[in-house]
């Protein structure tokens, strides 16, 4: 896209959600139609399993405190105080009430492994299975079972890949 009378402007560069830690210092820039709009944020949650209302589970997402949802809820980018793009806002809500007031975003080492799978054409894996409220097996339980260990799956979501 070239906008007329912009000048020049770097493109924006990739960092890692990978360097993030909780209560890190965040951005989130929205191009809406009403306007550009930005919310600073701070992470509050990394690799969140998020419930939406639509029944899916995600895993691996970021949650951030502190955003305003015009700024948050569209998709735009999430950037370090480095200036580097380290997510991707989302407008998923969480059916937990525990998350309200957090916005969610994807990392944006996630969205590029997808971008990628993509762009060459090909269909990205789904990595959601459908498991919900899954536990680690104690070791005392596993020895009781006579199993080396695993996880004790609390509920299958009706139609994933689990129940399939």
């Amino acid at each position: 896209m070239r906008v007329a009378g912009a000048g020049h402007h770097p493109p924006a560069v990739f960092g890692t959600a990978a360097n993030l830690q909780i209560a890190s210092a965040v951005l989130a820039v929205a191009a809406r139609s009403a306007g550009p709009a930005s919310a600073a944020g701070n992470l509050s949650l990394v690799g969140a399993e998020l419930q939406t209302a639509g029944g899916y589970t995600l895993q691996g997402m970021m949650g951030i405190s502190g955003l305003t949802v015009p700024a948050s809820a569209d998709g735009g980018a999430l950037v370090d105080q480095g200036g580097e793009v380290v997510g991707i806002t989302t407008d998923l809500t969480s059916v937990d009430s525990s998350m309200q007031g957090v916005a969610f975003a994807v990392p944006i080492d996630t969205a590029e492994h997808v971008a990628v799978q993509l762009l060459a054409g090909q269909k990205p894996a789904d990595p959601w299975i459908g498991i919900q409220d899954a536990t680690d097996v104690s070791t005392m339980t596993a020895s009781q079972d006579g199993i080396a260990g695993g996880a004790e799956v609390g509920a299958v979501a009706p139609g994933s890949p689990a129940a399939r």
